[in-house]
């Protein structure tokens, strides 16, 4: 993503596959560090209650993306 902005997100239903949701776009800004545990620390608190347990070698990475467009099945 870093070198080619363009980008599919697909979400499926685990019990119906045929329903699904797909957003394409580019993305237009990339997070890391601090700012980027924060941010799933603050996820992980809301639903396990705690923060995320990063590894030794893990770094997180957030990606922000422009829709250009959407669809749903």
């Amino acid at each position: 993503m870093d070198n080619d902005p363009r980008v599919t997100v697909a979400v499926w239903d685990q019990e119906n596959p045929y329903h699904y949701g797909e957003v394409r776009g580019r993305v237009v800004s990339r997070v890391v560090g601090q700012e980027a545990e924060d941010h799933i620390n603050k996820l992980a608190g809301k639903y396990v209650g705690g923060p995320y347990p990063f590894g030794p070698t893990d770094s997180r990475v957030v990606y922000r993306v422009e829709p250009i467009r959407q669809r749903t099945m």
